[in-house]
């Protein structure tokens, strides 16, 4: 067997076996939102780290519509709530970043910007939700349980679809906490200039890390692509 055939059958072999599909969506999404807090401050790199949350969206979306469109390979299999909180994982960070980034960065930044955002975060966790309780709800038979159990049930499951993401949503500032978040302005990020740090932040790793998180998803996602067309 040929040294390049080899190397193949090894790729696969950790696409598929060790690392599923599914993870490595999973990494190419949440990789730039936990480097985040430690990407260099944009005095020094002249980069504004809100184009890493854009970036976080841009490649699973563009790599899903290649596999679908361009080469006719499904995207890789997803229970529908699991779907329904991935589409919510790609896309609320892009939707923070570019309404943060319509704002020029030496503007003071007001929390009513991310509102839109916190509100499709609502409807988004509610779908998800009624997607996991509902078809259980609906298809469950009511022969053996009776009707009355069932439609107690049924009201349930809607309640916790409505009333649970509006508790959460109520009890969590989610607003101010997508503003703190994509401003920078977490009290415990002491090191960002953002929270009363002295100087810029950029040490060499961080200068590194922001390279990992755009070449990272980029090779995660040829490994993806390789494994459906093989």
């Amino acid at each position: 067997m040929s040294e390049a055939n080899e190397l193949r059958l090894l790729s696969n072999w950790l696409t598929l076996k060790v690392l599923p599909d599914q993870f490595l969506l999973t990494v190419i999404t949440l990789l730039p939102i936990v480097a985040y807090p430690f990407l260099p401050s944009v005095g020094l790199s002249g980069v504004r780290c809100e184009l890493f949350l854009i970036w976080s969206s841009l490649v699973p979306v563009t790599l899903i519509t290649a596999m679908r469109f361009g080469y006719g390979v499904p995207a890789p299999e997803m229970g529908l709530w699991l779907s329904v909180l991935t589409f919510a994982v790609m896309t609320f960070p892009a939707r923070a970043g570019i309404r943060r980034l319509r704002v020029p960065h030496d503007s003071p930044p007001k929390p009513t910007y991310c509102v839109n955002t916190a509100v499709d975060m609502h409807c988004i966790l509610s779908l998800a939700l009624l997607s996991l309780l509902g078809d259980d709800a609906l298809s469950a038979a009511p022969t053996w349980i009776g009707w009355l159990p069932h439609l107690l049930y049924l009201l349930i499951v809607l309640f916790v679809v409505v009333a649970a993401p509006f508790v959460v949503f109520l009890c969590w500032d989610v607003t101010e906490t997508i503003f703190k978040f994509t401003t920078r302005q977490v009290s415990w990020w002491y090191w960002l200039p953002e929270n009363g740090a002295v100087r810029d932040f950029a040490p060499a790793w961080s200068i590194f890390l922001a390279t990992a998180v755009v070449i990272v998803p980029i090779l995660l996602g040829i490994a993806v692509l390789e494994s459906r067309l093989s």
